[in-house]
């Protein structure tokens, strides 16, 4: 006898004896706004990565400086004695 559940199983095959059905042999792929959200993040990187390798090539970006823009400043002056 066959379970006449209400809720039959789409890979359970039919009444004819025929193979049950496979989606792919995989499971489900992500979701749509994952997928998006996952592309949006690569390209802003890549865009970040780009926009300081060609700041650096054009001089506009100086690794050697610190945080807040300052560098190590200018030679500290000398004193000149008066002879």
């Amino acid at each position: 006898m066959r379970d006449s559940s209400p809720y039959p199983d789409p890979n359970s095959g039919d009444a004819e004896g025929q193979e049950p059905r496979s989606i792919h042999g995989r499971p489900p792929g992500a979701p749509r706004w994952v997928k998006i959200f996952g592309i949006t993040i690569i390209i802003v990187v890549l865009l970040i990565v780009v926009g300081l390798l060609a700041a650096t090539a054009l001089g506009l970006h100086d690794p050697s400086i610190g945080p807040g823009g300052h560098g190590p400043g200018p030679a500290p002056a000398t004193e000149v004695q008066p002879h």
